[in-house]
């Protein structure tokens, strides 16, 4: 993309936040021009998820336009986001996420799109390879039976 797409993140101290990042477009001789997905933000939203969240949270306690007005987005914003997480909960599907979290080095590895034992162990056994987890030294988990099963 030409130029870099702003997603509203959650604010600190009353100060507006904003993650600001280019989308890659591939131009695919079979679908056409597709825009790169980022797992922060869905479709052409222009807040982040964890904005959204927040947003809907406040909007519990206080009227939207309250919402709307101390957050300094729109009234409609704080609906859209009320009705994504309405509409996220219906069909709720739990996922892990995997970071890389040693002293020198923090980095995103992976999202396992379903919570199940397998979908770790495949994670674990066939994207990072025997040779990789062999270097692993402390996991830290959820208190999840079937995670920490498969951990030990």
């Amino acid at each position: 993309m030409p130029e870099p797409r702003q997603f509203g993140f959650v604010p600190i101290l009353a100060i507006p936040l904003a993650l600001s990042y280019r989308m890659q477009r591939v131009d695919c001789p079979r679908c056409g021009v597709k825009v790169e997905r980022v797992p922060w933000a869905d479709g052409k939203h222009s807040q982040c998820n964890a904005f959204r969240h927040f947003l809907a949270t406040w909007a519990k306690s206080l009227r939207w336009k309250e919402t709307a007005e101390c957050l300094a987005v729109e009234w409609d914003t704080v609906r859209r986001s009320v009705q994504w997480v309405v509409a996220y909960h219906r069909g709720h599907k739990n996922m892990t996420l995997v970071d890389q979290i040693d002293a020198g080095k923090k980095q995103f590895i992976g999202v396992l799109k379903e919570r199940t034992p397998q979908s770790l162990k495949d994670f674990f056994t066939v994207d990072l390879g025997a040779k990789r987890c062999a270097e692993i030294k402390v996991v830290c988990s959820d208190m999840w039976k079937p995670y920490l099963k498969f951990i030990a």
